[in-house]
């Protein structure tokens, strides 16, 4: 079938593969011990929402600190 004829149809494919990836990824914390520091870290960002706030750490585990949009315009 043609992806042209049904509109979204690619979206929804990397979606998926996006979705897919993260969950695959996020095997890392498989220790408490690992947990526990991501749960640390999204606390540490409280005008982050908490997925928003897990995506870092995921693509860089051990990450100490974030800035929003805001505080790289503002500070």
């Amino acid at each position: 079938m043609d992806q042209r004829s049904l509109p979204g149809l690619h979206d929804e494919e990397a979606t998926k593969s996006l979705i897919t990836d993260l969950i695959d990824q996020s095997r890392i914390y498989s220790q408490s011990k690992d947990y526990k520091e991501l749960l640390e870290f999204v606390a540490r960002l409280p005008n982050f929402a908490p997925f928003n706030a897990y995506l870092p750490n995921l693509q860089k585990p051990g990450l100490r600190f974030a800035a929003s949009q805001y505080d790289w315009q503002k500070r």
